[in-house]
């Protein structure tokens, strides 16, 4: 029994030894100085022409030379439950542009108010500059933040899907960190079309200038200008640019063309694409073998694999008689053709749908 105890007691000190030789190992980082934590505003309100300039600064004081700083920001309320952080790496200043902060509050917090003034705490977190451990966090401070709306943007008119039905209007996709410049890409029919800013109401609108195809007016009444549009005098699949900055737009078709390429078909090189056939500009056929293997289907030549392709749902989708699609660059969803065979397939780019009927 006395060889046991003896045996756990050396088992113990070997234990205390080792532990004790590793923390002298361990860098221990001496926080011997405060962090002073400041902004140069207790309150902004933030202003869309003003989106480029600066709106609120945050500085802080250098502690040590072995720390990285990162912001958080929440709204009063959540103790940092739902907070942003952001990475400042041994900056110590940190500054926000009107758009920045716009866009930062205005996508993470949903409940954000744009009449009233928000209350924002924000509060630096201290790292190791090695580990990235957090240390310890700075004071806490209040600002209160009055962002802009979002613009929206929208079409309407026949030659989009829906026609002239308000509350079907296509909505465009806003650039990030921008919010007057949108862009979209679909179906056009032969028609015209303009733009409105919301699905409740035709004005305020923006509308073709009379002389330049090019430019657009802000129209918000009736009678403010003539309700110009835009025609389109061929149908198929296209590409919308607009900068509400400059009041600019540049519309054209993006493909007349889309091809197979894949294991399932000649391989992924570009020399031996195969082109499908349309009479109508909007639906492509292809009517020929596939082997086991993945399949997709480029609307441009770009060779380097960065273009648009027309992509299934999710990867390894199964080919289906009845299906949608996407066009898109990622995630690089392919079709996976399981059973080789003779195969008929159907684009419509005006319905967003793709027939597999194996024959």
């Amino acid at each position: 029994m006395k060889s046991v105890t003896k045996c756990l007691l050396f088992c113990v000190f070997l234990f205390l030894f080792c532990a004790c030789e590793k923390d002298e190992n361990i860098n221990i980082v001496h926080i011997d100085k405060e962090v002073n934590f400041i902004s140069d505003k207790s309150d902004v309100a933030l202003m869309e022409e003003n989106a480029n300039d600066v709106a609120l600064t945050f500085r802080w004081n250098k502690v040590c030379d072995s720390l990285a700083y990162m912001l958080e920001i929440d709204k009063q309320g959540n103790n940092f439950s739902k907070s942003v952080k952001q990475n400042c790496g041994s900056d110590l200043v940190k500054s926000f542009t009107h758009s920045e902060i716009n866009y930062l509050i205005t996508e993470n917090w949903s409940d954000v108010s744009y009449e009233l003034k928000n209350a924002f705490e924000t509060r630096l977190i201290l790292l190791d500059l090695a580990t990235s451990c957090a240390l310890d966090t700075s004071n806490v401070l209040t600002v209160e933040i009055l962002p802009y709306e979002k613009k929206n943007l929208y079409l309407i008119g026949d030659a989009t899907l829906y026609g002239w039905q308000l509350d079907k209007a296509v909505p465009l996709n806003r650039e990030f960190m921008k919010n007057d410049v949108f862009s979209w890409r679909g179906y056009l029919n032969v028609g015209e079309f303009k733009f409105v800013t919301t699905r409740k109401d035709f004005l305020p609108a923006y509308v073709k200038d009379v002389s330049d195809d090019t430019k657009m007016v802000f129209r918000p009444t009736e009678e403010s200008y003539s309700d110009n549009k835009w025609s389109i005098t061929k149908a198929g699949y296209y590409e919308v640019n607009v900068d509400l900055n400059t009041l600019s737009i540049s519309y054209g078709i993006a493909t007349d063309n889309i091809w197979l390429i894949g294991s399932a078909v000649n391989g992924w090189g570009w020399d031996n694409i195969i082109p499908m056939t349309s009479t109508d500009g909007h639906t492509f056929t292809y009517t020929g073998n596939l082997k086991v293997g993945e399949l997709k289907f480029p609307i441009e030549k770009v060779t380097d694999f960065t273009g648009l392709f027309i992509l299934a749902n999710e990867a390894n989708c199964a080919p289906k008689e009845d299906d949608t699609f996407v066009i898109a660059n990622q995630p690089d969803n392919k079709w996976k053709i399981t059973q080789a065979g003779n195969y008929s397939i159907t684009i419509d780019l005006k319905t967003q749908k793709i027939s597999f009927v194996k024959n």
